[in-house]
C-alpha cells in the first residue's frame, strides 16, 4: 500500500485589520497622502457611500483604510486599499465618494 505525501503547509495568514492600518499608514505617510489612519473596514462595514474605484480591485478582497487628510475641506475621502491576503497596496487615492 503506497501513500501519497501530504503537504503540511500551514494555511496562509490573512492580513488583520491592525496589519492593514499599519501598512496603509506607512504608505500614506511615505506618499504624502496624510498623517494618520481614521480606520480600516471591510466593504460590508461601511455605513455611508462606499469607495467607487474605477477599474480598481474588488473591494470584497480588500481592507478599505481611510486616511486623515492633510487639510480639512469638502472633498472625497482618501483611501488606501490593502489586499486582505497579501498585504499589498492595491490602490491609494480618492474614494470618489463625494456628494
Amino acid at each position: 500500500m503506497s501513500s501519497t505525501p501530504q503537504s503540511h503547509n500551514p494555511p496562509a495568514r490573512m492580513i488583520t485589520r491592525e496589519d492593514a492600518q499599519r501598512l496603509a499608514e506607512a504608505d500614506a505617510r511615505a506618499t504624502g497622502m496624510g498623517p494618520a489612519v481614521r480606520g480600516a473596514y471591510l466593504r460590508h462595514e461601511i455605513s455611508g457611500r462606499e469607495p467607487l474605484i474605477y477599474g480598481g480591485p474588488n473591494l470584497d478582497s480588500c481592507w478599505i483604510v481611510y486616511i486623515e487628510p492633510l487639510k480639512v475641506d469638502l472633498r472625497s475621502s482618501i483611501v488606501v486599499l490593502v489586499d486582505r491576503s497579501t498585504g499589498a497596496i492595491l490602490y491609494r487615492g480618492s474614494a470618489n465618494d463625494e456628494g
